[in-house]
């Protein structure tokens, strides 16, 4: 289960015209300000905490392969020995 709401996005050239449409205020390039996960692009490399479905452990994963991994089966899995054998 994703538990992260909102993430540190930093401006930059290629993420300012997404954005702005989105709503979000430029301020300038490089600055950090936070998005929310649902804004983010399906490949984006941030951070996320996701919730492990089996035991309840918070772990961090990047945004794409969260998806990616969700894609697949749809529950999350912290990878400890416990949880990938139930």
């Amino acid at each position: 289960m994703l538990v992260s709401q909102e993430v540190p996005v930093k401006w930059n050239s290629k993420n300012k015209k997404k954005y702005e449409d989105l709503g979000y205020q430029y301020t300038r390039m490089g600055d950090e300000f936070m998005i929310k996960v649902e804004d983010l692009s399906k490949g984006s490399a941030a951070q996320v905490v996701v919730q492990c479905d089996y035991c309840g452990r918070e772990y961090t994963k990047s945004y794409d392969w969260y998806n990616k991994s969700r894609s697949v089966i749809q529950k999350d899995c912290c990878s400890r020995a416990e949880c990938t054998t139930a």
